[in-house]
């Protein structure tokens, strides 16, 4: 068994996951919010079903790709692992660490957006934005910068009990681009190893400025592009609509109407306690520091 700490969760493990942080001793007692467990029977592959597939009934959300194996998440505390067999159990943790795992985590009741976020004065700076479009970019260059990172692709947001939304960190490492890596954090691609096997994106981990603990939202910039740095407020409409739209649960829903009725509810709770821009910038590595500049300067202004 692994123990580690992650998401602000204490999890553990029957599989080892070097991306998580290990629990520190005065920790170790305390009973785990997540159990992760691997269950050599119970696959079976299904040549008729889309690869990557997920049902939500209940309490139980399951996936399953027919490459890797099935994923059955349960009240937000249990994760199963039902492998394909010889699978590189390395390949495991690319579903884990995305789609599985945030569903556990908003089965618990937290609000889990596709999203990267830096630490800039004591408060997290959240970044949505499609596929591509430099989120994990943009955290590198904050990084570089001297800011912590708060997690890369996962965004877990605790509203509950909270007066203002507060952002749960996940582990500390980027997903990076090899020019992305090069240019942003001046490091060598091929010292980098790939996220997973095959993969074109490197793992830089980021252990040196990692924040642990919990920050309060300072803001949310939605990336966009554009021929200059702009930003201009979003309206509440506007703030609603994107965070539904770079929400995990919302891409695995389907048609389950309790789920998103519970994501929109929680939607509607972020978009309303928290200031949400649009930034345009030029995509570009060369314009990077700029929009990290323009940033900076415009969150002052708040």
């Amino acid at each position: 068994m692994y123990t580690y700490k992650a998401y602000g969760q204490k999890i553990i493990s029957e599989i080892k996951i070097p991306e998580f942080p290990s629990l520190e001793n005065e920790e170790i007692k305390k009973p785990p919010q997540i159990r992760i467990s691997v269950e050599e029977r119970g696959w079976a592959s299904t040549p008729t079903q889309e690869e990557g597939c997920v049902k939500a009934n209940g309490d139980e959300i399951i996936f399953r790709w027919n490459s890797v194996g099935k994923f059955l998440v349960q009240d937000g505390r249990s994760i199963r692992i039902f492998p394909k067999p010889h699978v590189d159990r390395g390949l495991l943790r690319a579903p884990l660490l995305g789609p599985v795992i945030a569903s556990a985590l908003f089965q618990q009741g937290f609000l889990v957006l596709h999203a990267s976020a830096v630490e800039l004065e004591e408060k997290a700076l959240a970044f949505f934005g499609r596929k591509g479009w430099g989120k994990s970019t943009l955290a590198a260059a904050f990084y570089a910068e001297g800011h912590s990172v708060l997690t890369d692709d996962v965004l877990v947001v605790k509203l509950r009990g909270e007066s203002r939304p507060l952002v749960a960190p996940t582990f500390p490492r980027l997903k990076l681009s090899p020019k992305a890596a090069e240019l942003s954090l001046g490091d060598d691609p091929d010292d980098l190893e790939p996220v997973f096997e095959g993969a074109h994106k490197r793992a830089r981990y980021v252990r040196e400025k990692f924040s642990a603990d919990l920050r309060p939202i300072g803001g949310i910039y939605v990336l966009d592009r554009g021929e200059k740095e702009m930003s201009r407020n979003l309206t509440r409409k506007e703030s609603l609509m994107e965070c539904i739209s770079h929400s995990y649960i919302e891409k695995i829903s389907h048609n389950n109407k309790s789920i998103r009725k519970n994501n929109l509810e929680r939607c509607k709770i972020l978009s309303k306690k928290v200031k949400s821009k649009i930034l345009t910038r030029r995509v570009s590595f060369d314009a990077v520091d700029e929009v990290v500049k323009y940033i900076k300067k415009d969150t002052k202004k708040e």
